[in-house]
């Protein structure tokens, strides 16, 4: 179905709305869907292009958490690989696809075979044994497999399943289908400003149309509003309130796009790194290997500042 942008953004200004959305990511987008689908009327808004922030920068993995078992997070790993199988399965097959991942074993791994063969038993009992087949291999059947891994130290491994997603297709679906609920939804369009009433109640939005700089702001006007602009929060939120505590520490994080499969023949990787024992993942990416990601502060003097 298709959606006129000039349309929806008549109704943005002609419009009260029950709940607007500031952020077009995947976590404003889902929101929006959400509200939309519950007979909520809703209106979302995007600064620039929908999902182009850190909503199609990921890992692209939609995984079940098998991280968290390391910290006995059982409730937490139950519910992500629940929430995985509804988009492997159900909602975005197309897009999210089971891959099987291994976990070499090493002198410097912080778990060894018992531990880790426990670990992803573990993981394929809290999804219910639809992970797609769990393994253990020994050395000489990993290197078998995976002939390119360091063989020097090697013990073995381990192998379990999770999704790889396309990540930015996922939230513009999310849009869409928010869209196709009812919601108005507007990209290219960024809050200058807010209006409250005497009491100091939130009661509009100025918003800027960034494909007319020559027109005026205008008022969206709305019962309630959502931050959804994922770094930017604190941004949004020194608009309503100038003085305002930061909520946010922001990080970053970093991955490398190599340009073929250049590690494995049948597997994405988990790799834990020799220097500071770092977890990064290898991952198969549209004929291309996607290696990553760190995990360190943000610091504006030397990685620029963000784009307000």
């Amino acid at each position: 179905m298709a959606f006129s942008r000039a349309e929806h953004l008549q109704r943005l200004q002609d419009e009260t709305f029950d709940l607007l959305v500031i952020g077009g990511g995947i976590t404003g987008a889902g929101i929006a869907r959400d509200a939309a689908m519950r007979g909520m009327k809703v209106a979302m808004i995007e600064a620039k292009d929908y999902c182009s922030g850190t909503s199609s920068k990921s890992s692209k993995l939609l995984h079940g958490g098998i991280r968290y078992l390391e910290q006995f997070q059982i409730g937490l790993v139950f519910e992500a690989s629940k929430e995985r199988r509804l988009h492997s399965d159900l909602l975005s097959p197309h897009l999210a696809t089971p891959v099987p991942f291994m976990i070499p074993v090493y002198p410097w791994s912080p778990h060894g075979m018992m531990a880790m063969t426990a670990g992803v038993f573990l993981y394929d009992t809290l999804a219910m044994f639809r992970n797609h087949g769990t393994r253990v291999l020994s050395r000489e059947k990993a290197l078998h497999e995976e002939g390119r891994i360091e063989p020097k130290g090697l013990k073995g491994g381990v192998v379990y399943h999770d999704v790889v997603m396309d990540d930015a297709r996922i939230g513009y679906e999310n849009v869409r289908s928010a869209a196709h609920h009812g919601a108005v939804v507007i990209n290219y369009a960024y809050v200058r400003g807010f209006d409250k009433d005497g009491t100091g109640k939130i009661r509009g939005a100025w918003v800027k149309d960034a494909t007319a700089p020559g027109k005026a702001d205008f008022l969206v006007k709305a019962k309630a509003f959502v931050n959804a602009s994922g770094p930017w929060c604190d941004y949004i939120r020194r608009l309503a309130d100038p003085d305002v505590e930061p909520m946010l520490r922001p990080t970053k994080g970093v991955h490398l796009v190599l340009p073929d499969l250049s590690l494995g023949k049948k597997h994405a990787f988990v790799l834990t790194a020799k220097q500071d024992n770092r977890v990064f993942f290898s991952i198969p990416w549209f004929g291309r290997t996607l290696v990553g990601t760190t995990d360190t502060d943000y610091d504006p003097q030397t990685d620029g500042p963000l784009d307000d």
